[in-house]
C-alpha cells in the first residue's frame, strides 16, 4: 500500500536547511511536513527545484559576504 505523497516545494526545504529566527511558525511547519517521511510517505520536488535551492544558497552567501565587509 503507498503512502501519501507530498510535494516540497522550496519554502519547506529552505526552513529546514536555513531556519528563520523571525519565522518560528514557518519553521515548525517545515519540520511537521519532514516528519510526515515515517510511514512510506513519499516527496516530489518541481522540476525548478534544484535551481530554486541553489538560488537560495547563493543569496544567502552574499548577504553573509556583505555583512562581514560591512564590520
Amino acid at each position: 500500500m503507498a503512502g501519501e505523497i507530498i510535494v516540497l516545494d522550496n519554502s519547506i526545504n529552505t526552513r529546514l536547511l536555513w531556519p528563520d529566527s523571525e519565522s518560528p511558525d514557518s519553521n515548525q511547519y517545515a519540520l511537521d511536513v519532514l516528519g510526515q517521511a515515517t510511514g512510506g510517505t513519499v516527496f516530489h520536488v518541481p522540476t525548478i527545484w534544484h535551481y530554486e535551492v541553489a538560488n537560495v544558497a547563493a543569496t544567502l552567501v552574499r548577504r553573509v559576504k556583505s555583512r562581514k565587509q560591512a564590520r
